[in-house]
């Protein structure tokens, strides 16, 4: 009973494996053009005390193994230092703590590493923000709000609803991030704020998790030709690619390769971007151009088999 209830506050609050409730948190992270990213994470957190105390009592004996309030809050504090990125650690009052991490990492594709950051891992760290890769192209990445899980249910027992709504009513979000406006594809931050070294701060200042409003949506890519790549994938289908980049849409050009990494030479294709279809043979060197669409849409290639790529491509050898 007591691990399923630790678990449902793990949802509610997004702490991992962590069993302190974040009260008032704020996660900072500076991002530089080189791939290299600063995070802290620092604020004051509650102990679950009065969860066991309560379940204990619900119980129809007494529980022997129910540590006392020092032994307890003394295991938090050990529990916390523990990670290798913990900075700080000290109880300030009552059932309230005070902890900070650090942590100095690169920005990887496809799975970006900094575990402040991170769904995974093993790191006992309270999360705010997670850092997902897009599909757009291996520099661009995604920052979202580590929000409640919607598989997880709402608790029937009053005592229960009660002491989660305690903690929930306490907790104060803050996000900042900082980084090259150019680098950024798409914000949606509450204030945002030139400072003088060149780089803006993005800030999200009043984060709940009871509220669904308070949602953090940020993208940001180190290539510059994503700007184009995101407008275009974010954008509806069947929108008009000159409005979006002055120009009409192109699907490919693609290079196909052998199971092997190798070029296939002269290996048949179609290619389909909305109405268009084109078949082709790829050249020497397994290039196949592109073709153009005045509107966005789905853009897909097919490789044909040897059998249809000789009768569409002639009697030139297919190199694998």
């Amino acid at each position: 009973m007591r691990k399923i209830f630790i678990y449902s506050l793990m949802l509610l609050f997004a702490t991992g494996c962590i069993e302190v409730a974040p009260q008032e948190v704020h996660q900072d992270v500076k991002i530089s053009k080189n791939k290299t990213i600063s995070i802290t994470y620092d604020g004051t957190f509650m102990d679950l005390y009065d969860v066991f105390v309560t379940m204990d009592s619900l119980k129809h004996e007494q529980s022997n193994d129910l540590p006392n309030l020092d032994e307890y809050q003394k295991s938090i504090i050990k529990m916390l230092r523990e990670s290798k990125l913990n900075k700080k650690a000290y109880k300030i009052s009552g059932h309230t703590f005070y902890a900070k991490w650090q942590e100095d990492a690169n920005i990887s594709y496809p799975n970006p590493t900094p575990s402040l950051l991170s769904s995974y891992g093993n790191e006992k760290i309270p999360k705010i923000l997670t850092l997902n890769s897009m599909q757009i192209s291996s520099s661009a990445f995604h920052f979202s709000y580590d929000e409640i899980d919607p598989e997880s249910k709402e608790p029937t027992d009053e005592w229960l609803k009660n002491l989660i709504k305690k903690y929930a009513l306490g907790y104060k979000g803050k996000v900042s991030i900082t980084i090259d406006s150019d680098l950024v594809l798409k914000s949606n931050a509450t204030t945002t704020t030139k400072l003088s070294d060149g780089t803006t701060l993005y800030e999200w200042s009043d984060l709940k998790f009871e509220d669904k409003e308070s949602k953090i949506d940020f993208v940001f890519s180190f290539d510059p030709m994503d700007k184009d790549r995101y407008k275009l994938t974010s954008a509806p289908v069947g929108t008009s690619c000159k409005s979006l980049i002055g120009t009409d849409c192109k699907c490919g050009p693609f290079v196909l390769y052998s199971y092997g990494g190798y070029p296939l030479s002269y290996r048949g294709y179609v290619i389909k971007s909305n109405n268009i279809t084109k078949k082709g043979c790829s050249d020497k060197d397994g290039n196949v151009p592109s073709i153009t669409s005045k509107i966005t849409g789905n853009c897909t290639i097919t490789m044909l088999n040897e059998k249809e790529s000789s009768k569409l491509c002639g009697n030139k050898k297919i190199k694998h």
